[in-house]
């Protein structure tokens, strides 16, 4: 059995107002499955029964659109009202359950939760449907033949423009002869050929499934092995590493491959990651896990950010400052007193290390009209074991002040994303 529920259209939602983060519920088909299951795994008054089910599943127009594995229900308040929220993992396109389950009919007067039948699915092995959870994120290239495939302008000027401002695009790939080895989190660049002869890499993603089959691109006869990929940045063409300069600088690969999926081995892919980032203008190299800046794993992000809580709260404790909590309605997490100057202090977690991290629409109106005192830390870079950080890994804290001014903030979708300056304090 599992718990669906039943969204109906996007509705936006004032970020202060909610017990969760969050700028909107319900469904949106222009939005990533991560938003939506963020934003609509709660609050919900749900049956008992619910704290036994495996998977949940979110429905909309009678179909199912998402699915993911739960890892238990958290009691939030609502005024007063004792209500829950899912707290889990979402399933990615090529996991057996997901697949099996997105596109089924569910029925579509059903409000809110209700419960639906998924004996089989629940008794199915996990040798069926997991791949190693420790192993380390790998790196592939993945090709773009231009005299086979190409394009239209008007998609490829969209790709490069909205990735350029710090979004990201998903799109489905073809991974070649590959039928399995290709993990959502592991990191793909884009190689792109001409005339049958690389040409350079000229994009950057993340993968976003598993391998799964679909109609073959160029055959409707024949099916044909795909990922999905979340393209971080895809430059123009004439903007790419060319071969030469791949040759020179990570000088253990061939760079000849002629499919898509073809591994690109330590320590090569490190070198890879270093060039790409010294080409873009970042600062760092690498994600180190599927997650951007802002946690998909929800219950990751939660230790995260009460991690990341902590330390900014033990840090300016140890400066001298008198720091209090805040109720979880506030967009700040704390507030620091010292003497007659005040702080709001925020905290967030993410899993990659100098990536962007990610401000609600409420967050940031809060920092524009508080200018000069608002803080963040920000915790990466540590290791999990069974939604547990490793004791020991310490990770990276960074502490920066947030800035109200515009342009240091890239809008992505309905959030907006701030790329941490020089450590600070105070």
């Amino acid at each position: 059995m599992a718990i669906n529920i039943n969204l109906g259209p996007r509705q936006d939602v004032e970020t202060f107002s909610q017990p969760i983060a969050r700028s909107f519920i319900g469904f949106d088909p222009k939005v990533s499955d991560e938003q939506l299951w963020n934003a609509n795994r709660g609050v919900w008054e749900l049956p008992e029964q619910a704290r036994d089910e495996q998977f949940a599943t979110f429905s909309h127009d009678g179909t199912i659109r998402l699915v993911a594995e739960l890892e238990g229900i958290e009691n939030v308040d609502v005024d007063g009202t004792p209500m829950q929220a899912l707290m889990g993992r979402l399933l990615h396109r090529g996991d057996p359950v997901r697949d099996a389950l997105v596109g089924q009919s569910v029925d579509a007067t059903e409000v809110g939760p209700s419960i639906i039948d998924t004996a089989e699915l629940d008794e199915m092995p996990a040798a069926e449907r997991y791949a190693p959870n420790d192993r380390a994120h790998r790196t592939f290239l993945i090709t773009h033949d231009t005299e086979k495939w190409f394009w239209s302008p008007e998609d490829e000027a969209e790709l490069v423009a909205r990735t350029g401002a710090g979004a990201t695009m998903r799109e489905c790939w073809s991974a070649g002869g590959r039928k399995q080895g290709i993990e959502p989190g592991d990191r793909v660049y884009l190689l792109e050929r001409c005339e049958g002869l690389p040409r350079g890499v000229r994009g950057s993603g993340v993968v976003s499934s598993r391998i799964f089959q679909g109609e073959h691109w160029d055959d409707p006869n024949r099916n044909a092995n795909y990922i999905e990929i979340d393209w971080d940045l895809v430059l123009e063409s004439d903007k790419a590493i060319l071969l030469d300069i791949l040759q020179r600088d990570v000088p253990g690969y061939a760079w000849t491959p002629r499919k898509s999926g073809v591994e690109l081995h330590q320590p090569m892919a490190g070198e890879m990651d270093a060039l790409w980032a010294r080409h873009v203008g970042e600062d760092a190299p690498a994600l180190v896990d599927v997650e951007v800046g802002w946690s998909v794993d929800d219950s990751r992000r939660r230790v995260l950010s009460t991690a990341a809580r902590d330390r900014i709260r033990e840090g300016f404790e140890e400066d001298g400052w008198e720091v209090a909590d805040t109720n979880e309605d506030r967009p700040y997490c704390a507030v620091a007193f010292r003497g007659g100057e005040q702080r709001y202090l925020f905290a967030k977690g993410a899993e990659t290390v100098g990536r962007p991290v990610f401000l609600t629409s409420g967050e940031l109106e809060f920092v524009k009209e508080n200018p000069e005192t608002c803080v963040l830390g920000v915790l990466s870079d540590v290791e999990f074991e069974r939604g547990s950080i490793v004791e020991g890994s310490e990770g990276i804290f960074t502490v920066v002040p947030l800035t109200h001014e515009e342009e240091a903030y890239v809008p992505v979708l309905y959030r907006h994303e701030l790329l941490p300056k020089e450590p600070t304090k105070g």
